[in-house]
């Protein structure tokens, strides 16, 4: 078996997570971000999801996400023209590990007046940043070789403040582009890691 080239492949009905989404802590666990990207991604599919965008997200992981074929069930919790609630949960053989909600509403185009004020990105850009600096006891996986880490201010070893670019390095499935939503799902978990304290 060669290098992995995706979060997850694909296997009949499950996806099958690859080393590249392992959490720091054990090799049998995911990290948090790659199932929020996967049950984001399905879940922005589902049902007519190209006419409506995903404005809120919330997720539950149940248990750890183990690295074994997973199943996902999506349904309409809500439906309706304008909004509506799509649930997906994830699931081993044995036990549900990880649900989310996401409503979803209808796009359209909306003309905004001239000279709204916007406030201007502060943080640096990714090029002028550095790579995280890896704690001893950190196993590889996602945060090392799913994502790409650059630090413009902080970091994740040090308390206090920080920010942090994070890019994803390979796809969520081979051969398809992740989402917008998926990218900001990926990166999600890191959040409390990137600025401990």
């Amino acid at each position: 078996m060669g290098t992995p080239t995706a979060l997850f492949e694909r296997e009949g009905d499950a996806y099958v997570p690859t080393t590249l989404a392992l959490g720091p802590w054990s090799p049998n666990a995911l990290h948090g971000g790659p199932p929020a990207a996967l049950l984001a991604t399905l879940s922005e599919r589902f049902e007519g999801g190209e006419a409506y965008f995903v404005s809120r997200i919330t997720l539950e992981l149940l248990r750890p996400v183990p690295r074994e074929p997973l199943t996902v069930k999506t349904r309409l919790v809500r439906p309706g023209r304008k909004v509506q609630l799509v649930e997906s949960s994830l699931h081993t053989a044995a036990h549900e590990v990880a649900r989310m909600t996401c409503l979803r509403m209808r796009q359209k185009d909306v003309h905004l007046p001239e000279g709204l004020p916007m406030e201007p990105v502060t943080a640096p850009p990714p090029e002028g940043g550095v790579d995280a600096i890896r704690r001893a006891e950190f196993l590889t996986g996602f945060h090392t070789d799913g994502v790409e880490h650059r630090f413009v201010r902080g970091q994740i070893s040090v308390p206090g403040p920080a920010t942090d670019w994070i890019r994803l390095k390979v796809p969520l499935l081979d051969g398809e582009e992740p989402s917008p939503l998926a990218r900001v799902c990926a990166a999600a978990d890191f959040g409390n890691g990137a600025s401990s304290i």
